[in-house]
């Protein structure tokens, strides 16, 4: 260990527990993250090896609190024994406090073993990603089940002493005042940073569907406010890959039990469930529309998709190609102009939004014959 990670960590209980301690440096969120290993004789004891470690500003405490009590609640939907089993892993929280003498809060997760999803995922059979985002949409329906009285009645978790923090207010974060006002300062753009070809059909769009969106979600028992994990894509997804896998043999029967990783609860938010699935299209479709076919069919169970959830979809999809890109200014240029990419990809894949079902999933469906 190094003296820095040293003087920022050395005063967490769980210090000294530690072998090795590995920065990772991928994501957009503000948390120092850290793989650490646990000493050889504990390993068999805590039947783990590694943990994940987040690192935050003191002022966050009463939100990472909340955060670290909201994993208990999405872990909890793997614990139903009437429920089919899935095969999905999600990181689960070990212990938090607060540390480098009080100026950072500390959270301990179990560290989930396996392959970048973005990296990956493209390597598996077109059946095992369909299968893998079959999974992935029934966990999310899941979590989108979650009844909020769990939340506001969270004091009955006794596992843990003292009593859990409060729950996370339920604010919909998903208001229509918000987006209305991306869509604003997106027309508005006077220097033409945020502007690019054909865009003002996406405007034209979201003027004429959004507010009628709205009301709808808001009156659908599938989607009206819910729990939400809220960067649900490739990116906070893990491949964990069968054991029995070796170099030698790659053949794709051999990685038909691959499973799902979920990592990265820290964006969680109320809002509505269908708003969810629009990450999909921005991050998921260029790597595997299998995965993400699979994921729209697990959620509704198989069964075809109601009119309410591909209106719902596309409108939150255009309202994200404004909204990614007045966010990607907070980034850099470079992620404007991507984003801006991914803009223009999403005008073909609906049709100039003149399709609320996008051609990727009508032609998946179409060749093969669900």
């Amino acid at each position: 260990m190094n003296s820095y990670k040293e003087e920022i960590l050395k005063d967490i209980p769980h210090f000294n527990n530690w072998k090795t301690i590995t920065p990772i440096n991928k994501g957009f969120s503000n948390d120092l993250k850290f793989k650490v290993e646990l000493k050889e004789e504990l390993q068999q004891q805590q039947q783990m090896k590694f943990q994940l470690l987040r690192i935050s500003e003191s002022k966050l405490f009463k939100e990472k609190d909340i955060e670290f009590s909201t994993i208990k609640i999405f872990n909890s939907v793997l614990l139903n024994d009437d429920d089919e089993k899935l095969e999905v892993e999600m990181s689960k929280p070990i212990d938090i406090g607060l540390c480098n003498e009080e100026k950072n809060v500390w959270m301990l997760l179990t560290w989930i073993e396996g392959e970048d999803f973005n990296d990956s995922i493209f390597n598996e059979s077109i059946e095992n990603q369909y299968r893998l985002g079959l999974n992935a949409g029934k966990i999310l329906k899941r979590f989108h089940l979650i009844p909020l009285s769990s939340l506001i009645n969270n004091n009955n978790d006794t596992t843990t002493p003292p009593p859990p923090p409060p729950p996370p207010p339920i604010i919909n974060t998903d208001r229509l005042e918000k987006r209305l006002e991306v869509i604003s300062r997106f027309e508005k753009d006077i220097n033409g940073k945020f502007r690019f070809e054909n865009d003002q059909c996406i405007i034209d769009y979201c003027k004429l569907n959004l507010e009628k969106v709205v009301k709808i979600n808001e009156n659908l028992q599938n989607s009206k406010l819910v729990l939400k994990h809220n960067d649900f894509h490739f990116g906070n997804m893990i491949l964990i890959k069968n054991n029995n896998d070796n170099n030698d043999n790659n053949d794709n029967n051999d990685n038909d039990t691959s499973k799902l990783g979920i990592i990265d609860f820290n964006r969680s938010q109320f809002g509505y469930g269908y708003q969810e699935f629009h990450k999909i299209q921005f991050f998921n479709v260029g790597l595997s529309i299998p995965f993400c076919v699979g994921q729209i069919d697990g959620y509704f169970n198989n069964k075809e998709p109601p009119s309410d959830f591909w209106y719902s979809f596309t409108t939150f999809v255009a309202t994200s190609c404004l909204g990614g890109i007045v966010w990607a200014e907070s980034i850099d240029d470079n992620q404007i102009e991507l984003m801006k990419e991914r803009c223009k990809i999403i005008l073909n894949h609906f049709d100039n939004f003149n399709l609320i079902i996008p051609k990727w999933y009508t032609n998946f469906k179409n060749n093969n014959n669900n």
